[in-house]
């Protein structure tokens, strides 16, 4: 059986993050193995308050542990939530297998900036990360801080050059007309492999966004990308399982926090 080492924070009341990872990962026969690098009782958008702690020592002393006793067929990197956490994620490239690859979301920015705990200098260290990457999947606020480009599609021909992997962009705003009127307009993903060949995929967009989107996605997408799916193929088929999760979420009101990803799995796969 495939393995996928998911290196990220853990949230337990959220739906983002390794809970998002593992049962979507899972879903396509793959064994998912989180390794909780921040503990959250709940994710930071919307729920008041928090309580969080760090495990790096223990991450640290885990792969170590890990090496000469396992392989991956792909290491998923998420929000990582400070420097020290970079050497920790490139610490465990060892534990890659022949032909495995390496998956970052740089999750560190939203609408409006760097998230408040991060410092400035996270988005030059984290190039480091990204430098080994087979794939990146910044979101369009990402891909701008990191690149330096305000379009989308120069940004991610921008780093997929850069970091000579593949690229992309999720979350593109578009002033495109909506397919309907249960939406206010298109949302798009921008594509560019390491070549610079670019596409785009576009759906509805909704009038909500909700928190930890953006892990469905990666999770979707590293699944497809081990079970041999070539890189625009995964892509698009990351972006309709997120999009269709968007879509079973808005039919319950009162499920604000995340998406409600959970009622796809039972059919997705099959």
């Amino acid at each position: 059986m495939a393995k996928v080492l998911a290196i990220s924070d853990m949230c337990t009341v959220g739906q983002c993050s390794l809970t998002a990872y593992v049962p979507v990962i899972s879903a396509y026969g793959i064994e998912c193995c989180p390794l909780a690098t921040q503990l959250y009782s709940n994710h930071t958008a919307g729920f008041g308050s928090f309580e969080c702690v760090s495990v790096l020592e223990f991450c640290k002393k885990a792969i170590e542990s890990f090496k000469g006793k396992f392989t991956f067929d792909a290491i998923l990197v998420g929000y990582l939530g400070g420097t020290e956490f970079i050497d920790l994620a490139l610490s465990a490239l060892p534990l890659l297998a022949p032909g495995g690859k390496l998956v970052v979301d740089p999750a560190m920015a939203e609408k409006g900036g760097l998230y408040p705990v991060l410092k400035s200098d996270y988005t030059v260290e984290i190039s480091r990360l990204l430098k080994e990457a087979d794939a990146i999947l910044p979101n369009y606020y990402e891909a701008q801080i990191l690149s330096g480009k305000s379009d989308a599609n120069e940004a991610a021909r921008e780093l997929a050059k850069r970091y000579d992997c593949d690229v992309v962009v999720t979350g593109v705003p578009s002033d495109k007309p909506s397919y309907s009127d249960k939406y206010v307009g298109q949302i798009k993903s921008i594509a560019s492999n390491a070549a610079g060949e670019v596409k785009e995929f576009a759906h509805g967009r909704v009038k909500k966004d909700y928190h930890g989107a953006g892990d469905v996605y990666a999770a979707a997408f590293v699944g497809e990308i081990v079970r041999g799916q070539d890189f625009f193929e995964a892509t698009k088929a990351a972006q309709d399982f997120t999009f269709n999760a968007v879509l079973k979420t808005m039919l319950d009101e009162e499920h604000w926090y995340g998406l409600n990803f959970e009622q796809l799995l039972k059919t997705y796969k099959d």
